[in-house]
C-alpha cells in the first residue's frame, strides 16, 4: 500500500494548516469594532450628555 504522507511531514502539515487557518489581524480588528460599536450604540441611550455620533478613532498618541 503506497503512503500519501512521508513519515515527517505530519509536523509541517500541520504548521502549514494552522498558520493558513488563523484570523488576520484586519479580521480580528473589523470583528473587535464591530462588538465595540455595538456596545457603544446599546449604552449610548443611557449615558447623559453623551455623543449619539460618538466613534472610536485610532490614534497615535502615545
Amino acid at each position: 500500500m503506497k503512503r500519501l504522507l512521508q513519515p515527517g511531514s505530519l509536523p509541517v502539515v500541520l504548521v502549514c494548516f494552522l498558520a493558513l487557518s488563523g484570523c488576520t489581524t484586519e479580521q480580528y480588528r473589523k470583528s473587535a469594532d464591530k462588538e465595540a460599536y455595538g456596545i457603544i450604540r446599546e449604552k449610548t441611550p443611557v449615558v447623559k450628555n453623551m455623543d449619539e455620533h460618538f466613534t472610536v478613532e485610532e490614534t497615535e498618541v502615545l
